[in-house]
């Protein structure tokens, strides 16, 4: 029994053996579980790391890209004009006024369509705020400003073409034709869309010249509105500050810079005017400079001063004598004139016989056809209407009086204006208009004749003469050259050459003055290879 137990004993112990001994894998379960588990552990540790450096690399995209951009770096503002034609609103009165209901209701309706499309686009988070500052004639012209919060690093793809484009973009989609769009009541004109970067404004106070920020000569653009006070007008200054150029500079009556309001273009440094000064008829004046080739000096300056509005209304009358008795002018001479210009002139003769002399430097009349359009300045003159022209040569307007009193009206029909004018006014005989002078029928004006000088354009004043730059004795009509007038040895039969002679020959606008002071009445005598003066200077320097 001992045995039997104990083989039973040593069968259990033999049975228990052989699992252990038979499963000789059995002992290498445990190390491939450990291997299983330390894949799994190491899978984990680098999802874990993977995971931590993606939170890593999305923090630092976010804090560089999101937060350092947007919350602490410095933003630059930008500030973009603009202007567009609302094509269903017309121009009152009450939208050149701030303060009516009608400006703030339009304006906030136009606010809220720029606003609305600028938050839509890809500018919405540099978009700060739109004002409409303005409107203006045809049919009603909106303008508005555009500001714009821009971190720096952002600053150089923030441009007025990605502005612009966004407008147009916005306002297209929902257009009702190719060049309309109709929004919240208001149907837009989208050709006349206009976005400027480079925009100046200024308020202009009274009698005190302002000098106007420059232009950026990084842009090829730049628009300033100017204004002054109700009821006052501005006079704008501008000064050419290189020798040449090719920038031009224009000049509008209004808030709108449209062809039918342009004042005045000046263009290449203006070579014969070095310094401009114009005038607007009203509180608002636009200036827009184009460049031509880039320079980094500024081509120009500006400034600005706004007056009262200055009449044009006066009675004039004359006395009988002889020459220039007085002088007109255009308002602010010799500043241009304004678009408005108004000017009533009423002339009183002394008495019967007399007529008007108008003179003018560098300006001409002509008569109007039935159609044609007085660009520079129109003329109301004895029931004639006249247009005035810039010329090169003096002329005189003479007007045959019926009666001892006339009136002159001088208007500018376009916006167009010219340089200031200037007119001398005097009375003459009608019978003798030009007593021993000429008559040049082409232009007025009284001239010397026969004196082989061509005064007159159709040289009428050199016709039929006997005598050509010669002195006539009277007593046979002898001809005797100017140069022995006066020289003490008579020519004419009675010696009448030799009278009213002093030491010297009197001096006049048809003589020749020697280097000493000596008055020759021979003409050109200068390098004839004859020596008139006493100091031989007429033939020095040939």
């Amino acid at each position: 029994m001992a045995l039997g137990h104990g083989s039973k004993k040593s069968v259990s112990c033999d049975q228990e053996v052989p699992p252990a001994s038979l499963n000789n894998g059995g002992r290498s379960t445990a190390p491939s579980t450990s291997n299983s588990r330390s894949h799994k552990s190491l899978l984990v540790v680098l999802i874990l790391l993977l995971v931590l450096i993606i939170a890593a690399g999305a923090t630092l995209a976010w804090y560089f890209l999101e937060y350092r951009v947007w919350t602490l770096e410095p933003r630059v503002e930008q500030q973009y004009t603009g202007y567009i034609t609302i094509l269903n609103k017309n121009f009152s009165t009450e939208l050149s006024s701030h303060s009516s209901p009608v400006f703030k209701r339009e304006a906030k309706g136009i606010q809220n369509t720029v606003k609305n499309i600028m938050k839509a686009s890809c500018l919405s988070r540099y978009f700060n705020y739109t004002t409409v500052f303005a409107f203006g004639q045809g049919s009603l012209v909106a303008h508005f400003w555009i500001v714009l919060s821009v971190p720096r690093s952002h600053d150089g793809g923030v441009t007025v073409e990605k502005v612009t484009r966004t407008l147009e973009e916005g306002l297209r989609e929902r257009s009702v034709t190719e060049d309309t769009s109709s929004i919240d009541g208001f149907l837009f004109h989208l050709p006349t869309l206009s976005v400027s970067d480079c925009y100046r404004y200024k308020m202009v106070v009274p009698s005190r010249l302002v000098a106007l920020r420059g232009p950026d000569t990084q842009r090829s653009f730049c628009l300033w509105h100017l204004q002054a006070a109700h009821g006052f007008q501005l006079e704008l200054h501008m000064e050419w500050l290189l020798p040449e150029c090719s920038d031009r500079l224009l000049v509008y009556n209004s808030l709108t810079p449209s062809d039918n309001h342009l004042i005045t273009s000046v263009y290449g440094c203006s070579r014969h005017e070095h310094v401009v000064r114009v005038l607007s008829s009203g509180e608002w004046m636009t200036v827009i400079w184009k460049q031509g080739l880039y320079n980094y000096r500024d081509p120009f300056s500006l400034s600005a001063q706004a007056w009262a509005q200055q009449g044009c209304d006066f009675d004039i009358e004359l006395k009988e004598v002889s020459g220039v008795q007085g002088a007109l002018t255009t308002p602010f001479f010799p500043s241009y004139y304004p678009p408005n210009t108004n000017c009533t002139w009423r002339f009183s003769m002394p008495g019967a016989g007399l007529g008007l002399a108008l003179d003018f430097e560098g300006y001409e009349l002509s008569r109007a056809s039935y159609n044609q359009v007085c660009t520079q300045g129109q003329w109301i003159i004895q029931n004639r209407r006249l247009c005035g022209t810039r010329g090169l040569q003096a002329y005189c307007e003479r007007l045959i009086l019926l009666s001892t009193t006339t009136t002159v009206i001088m208007t500018s029909e376009v916006s167009l204006t010219g340089p200031g004018l200037q007119i001398r006014y005097s009375a003459f005989n009608m019978t003798d208009p030009c007593p021993g002078r000429f008559l040049c029928s082409v232009n007025g004006l009284c001239v010397p004749v026969c004196d082989g000088i061509k005064d007159c354009p159709n040289g009428l004043d050199e016709r039929n003469c006997v005598c050509v730059a010669q002195f006539i004795c009277p007593e046979d009509s002898q001809c005797v050259d100017y140069y022995k007038v006066c020289d003490q040895h008579p020519d004419c039969p009675e010696a009448t050459d030799e009278m009213n002679c002093t030491e010297g020959v009197q001096c006049t606008d048809m003589t020749y003055v020697c280097a000493d002071g000596t008055c020759l009445k021979k003409p050109n005598p200068m390098c004839d290879s004859v020596t008139d003066c006493p100091d031989g200077s007429d033939e020095k320097q040939c």
